[in-house]
């Protein structure tokens, strides 16, 4: 990393038995925006630093959504600011129910 890096991942992973299911990821359910209480796995305030060190907003930067098996989990992004009750910055939401055609 020192010369810096030109891309930055964050998200969820579950691994499935080769002989089963995939996993529920978080509590089962996917993710529901913009409720923040729906007890789904949350990543808030995300920031990451240019070259210079200086800290943004994750959304500072190009944005990518990777969802490879979106039948089975999801992923809700968004941005929460005051005077918002909910102060979470730039955030993600990940979870879902699994299964088996994951």
């Amino acid at each position: 990393m020192d010369n810096g890096g030109n891309i930055v991942g964050a998200g969820g992973v579950v691994h499935a038995s080769p002989f089963g299911s995939s996993p529920a990821m978080g509590h089962g359910q996917f993710p529901k925006q913009p409720v923040p209480s729906d007890g789904s796995p949350t990543f808030s305030d995300v920031k990451v630093m240019n070259s210079k060190y200086e800290s943004h907003r994750m959304d500072y930067f190009p944005i990518e959504k990777l969802l490879d098996s979106p039948q089975c989990y999801g992923i809700e992004i968004g941005i929460n600011e005051p005077p918002h009750h909910d102060h979470r910055g730039f955030f993600f939401d990940v979870g879902g129910p699994g299964g088996n055609t994951c």
